[in-house]
C-alpha cells in the first residue's frame, strides 16, 4: 500500500490561513482607514458609521475570501466560508466590547458568509485554467 504524504497538504493548508489572516488584517485596516478619512473630510454625522460598517464588511469579505481562495482548484464555497472566520470573529469582538447593535452584527454575519461563498466559487473558478495545444 502506498504511503501518502501530508507534507504538501500541511504547506497548502499554512499557505491558506496565512493568506486568510493577513489578507483579513490589511483589509479591515484599509478599509476603515478610507471611509474614516472620508466621513472626517465630508464632515458626515457618526450615525452613518453604521452603515459604512455594513460596506466595510462587505468589502472585507470580498477581499478576503477571492485573494485566500485564489489558487485552490475545489471546494471554493467552503474555503470561501472558512476563509471568513477572523472577520467573524473580529465583529463579535466589535459587538462585545463596543456598542454596536446585535441587528447590524446579523447583517454583517449574514453578508460575510454569503460574500465568502460566491467569491470563493467565483476564485476557484478564475484559478482553473486551460491549456490550448
Amino acid at each position: 500500500m502506498k504511503k501518502v504524504s501530508t507534507a504538501s497538504s500541511d504547506k497548502l493548508m499554512l499557505r491558506f490561513v496565512m493568506k486568510t489572516v493577513i489578507t483579513t488584517i490589511l483589509s479591515i485596516l484599509l478599509f476603515s482607514f478610507i471611509f474614516s478619512e472620508i466621513t472626517y473630510k465630508l464632515d458626515l454625522n457618526t450615525d452613518i458609521n453604521n452603515i459604512f460598517s455594513i460596506l466595510i464588511a462587505f468589502l472585507c469579505a470580498v477581499t478576503t475570501s477571492f485573494f485566500s481562495v485564489k489558487g485552490l482548484k475545489n471546494n471554493g464555497a467552503v474555503m470561501g466560508i472558512i476563509s471568513e472566520i477572523p472577520l467573524l470573529f473580529y465583529s463579535l469582538l466589535n459587538l462585545v466590547f463596543y456598542d454596536t447593535s446585535i441587528v447590524f452584527y446579523l447583517i454583517k454575519l449574514v453578508i460575510i458568509v454569503l460574500c465568502g461563498a460566491l467569491f470563493g466559487i467565483l476564485a476557484v473558478k478564475k484559478s482553473k485554467t486551460f491549456k490550448v495545444k
